[in-house]
């Protein structure tokens, strides 16, 4: 059966909806800004706050040129509107199509929402700006119009819209909507065992649409059905991330593909994979490529944040499970040999070390929820991976999650997901990694298992952890 029944139920999003429904009830016209990576929940946020609004609603067209866009715009205009003027009108700019819309909504309840502006725009800022004087000088006019202006390409509207110089100062609101936290997903989920979900948020994130996919018998059969097969869902879903994103641009695909294939590299390993000179170019994709979630740049515990000697990893959870799984199986996918057995696509003890590492990485990503679960959460601190000598490579001496923390002590993270309550060996192991760190009289040190199976009365005897956090308390501190 699905994780999800098909009851009809709004999950989470709560401060975001309490943000939207400021907007609409300040007595003044809203221009709403709302952005997020593609699958993540945009639409059906905008749809949930305004459902007892009269809805325009305009959608770009991926890869179409401004003359397609606008035609399709006064398509979906006089649909709306079979009787007003526009049925014989024949716009040829963004200008007259906007000005075409504000006769339509000068009076009423409205809310104009306009999706996948990044396509509409065609990347460029000729739209903004010319939507920009309809905006001044008639939309605004009408205190209870709500202009929601939409898209799955976080640089864009960094960019182009809410860092333009012709919105400056306009929009109501800026919302940026990420993932599902991991609490929010349990309650999309149907409240699944914490195995369960943590197998499928680990696995492809918190992006809803990604999670209806998986089923709570088994995460990993469903994963393979729609990963191996020909045309399966995670199988193609690649291309349309980032096609949302960045168009059809070939160099962020690259730089994306080539940390997902080498795992992590410097600024100028990057560089020298896509042939591009490590300046200013470089610097935009790269900060492009955060602002959608994509990759993550990280700084050597050992190191200042503006250190030179940083490096790059994928962040986006799918992403990792494509690179790992789908990629290399790309062309065995699209011949169909694993179209009546998934399942030997991937290897379960394969997928399921894999699931170790991703159990580390979500971590990192939660290390202030961790640290308040800890109890030092008011306590400065930085946290991360920690290397021998900044050796990334040296995975023998890697501890999992460390704490540099301004009292004075390293809270030491030994991070393990597998089935088996963890034993006695794990001693020296946490033991090899502390001699890795640099020698202090001045440190205190804070061991602290996080563990998705619990230990074994063996290791509970010897009280060797300060502290051990389990699944239950990962998800309570969320």
């Amino acid at each position: 059966m699905p994780l999800r029944d098909g009851a009809v139920k709004f999950i989470g999003r709560r401060d975001e909806l309490a943000q939207l429904d400021a907007a609409q009830q300040s007595g003044e016209a809203a221009l709403i800004v709302v952005y997020g990576r593609r699958r993540v929940g945009k639409t059906t946020l905008i749809e949930h706050a305004f459902h007892d609004r009269r809805l325009l609603k305009f959608e770009g067209i991926e890869g179409k040129a401004e003359a397609f866009q606008i035609a399709q715009f006064m398509a979906t205009l006089r649909q709306h509107f079979p009787k007003a003027k526009i049925q014989q009108a024949a716009p040829l700019t963004w200008t007259e199509a906007f000005e075409l819309l504000a006769d339509c909504v000068a009076k009423g309840k409205w809310t104009v929402y306009l999706e996948e502006l990044q396509w509409m725009a065609n990347y460029q800022p000729d739209l903004i700006s010319e939507f920009k004087a309809i905006w001044d000088n008639r939309l605004r006019r009408n205190p209870s119009l709500i202009v929601v202006l939409c898209g799955s390409s976080p640089s864009f509207f960094l960019s182009e819209v809410i860092r333009s110089r012709s919105l400056h100062n306009r929009s109501s609101l800026d919302l940026r909507l990420d993932e599902f936290s991991i609490t929010e997903a349990a309650e999309f989920l149907g409240k699944p065992t914490l195995t369960t979900l943590f197998d499928a948020y680990l696995s492809v994130g918190g992006i809803p649409v990604y999670l209806r996919r998986l089923t709570a018998n088994s995460v990993y059969q469903s994963l393979c059905e729609q990963s191996f097969r020909r045309n399966g869902f995670f199988a193609d879903e690649f291309e349309k991330v980032f096609v949302s994103s960045f168009g059809n641009h070939p160099t962020y695909r690259q730089l994306v593909a080539w940390l997902g294939q080498k795992g992590q590299a410097t600024r100028e390993q990057l560089a020298e994979a896509v042939g591009l000179s490590s300046g200013g170019t470089l610097s935009r994709m790269l900060v492009d490529l955060e602002e959608c979630g994509f990759i993550k740049r990280v700084v050597p515990l050992d190191k200042p944040l503006e250190s030179l000697l940083s490096y790059y990893q994928i962040r986006d959870p799918y992403l990792h499970f494509y690179f790992r799984f789908i990629e290399p199986q790309r062309s065995a996918i699209q011949n169909g040999d694993f179209q009546r057995l998934p399942q030997r696509a991937m290897d379960t003890r394969s997928y399921r070390q894999w699931l170790g590492s991703a159990f580390e990485r979500y971590c990192r990503e939660h290390a202030m929820a961790i640290a308040e679960a800890l109890g030092f959460s008011a306590v400065q601190f930085r946290a991360g991976t920690y290397f021998r000598r900044g050796n990334v490579t040296d995975f023998g001496a890697q501890i999992d999650l460390l704490y540099d923390r301004a009292d004075k002590v390293w809270t030491v993270c030994e991070v393990k997901y597998q089935d088996a309550p963890i034993g006695v060996d794990v001693i020296p192991e946490v033991e090899r990694k502390l001699q890795s760190l640099p020698a202090s009289r001045r440190r205190s040190i804070h061991k602290v298992l996080i563990t998705a199976s619990g230990t074994t009365k063996g290791l509970q005897e010897r009280a060797y952890f300060d502290r051990v956090l389990t699944l239950e308390d990962l998800v309570r501190w969320v």
